[in-house]
């Protein structure tokens, strides 16, 4: 029924502010398996985020996926 996403980067204290850090929370509501959910999103991070390949070189990047059942 809905996808929501947070993210989140960090930066480096010093010049240049890099990201050290990226960090995605996908929250899904409805009657997709958490399985289900976490395979699609992890797939749309990994391979669909253009700036993946160039954030993983010196940052963290990390994800974490949410099923919210419905009450039909």
């Amino acid at each position: 029924e809905a996808i929501v996403v947070e993210l989140a980067a960090f930066h480096a204290d010093e010049l240049p502010k890099v990201v050290t850090k990226t960090h995605a929370g996908f929250t899904v509501t409805g009657d997709l398996p958490l399985n289900k959910a976490k395979e699609t999103m992890f797939f749309a991070a990994d391979k669909h985020w253009s700036a993946s390949p160039m954030l993983a070189q010196s940052a963290e990047i990390t994800h974490e996926v949410k099923a919210v059942a419905t009450d039909h």
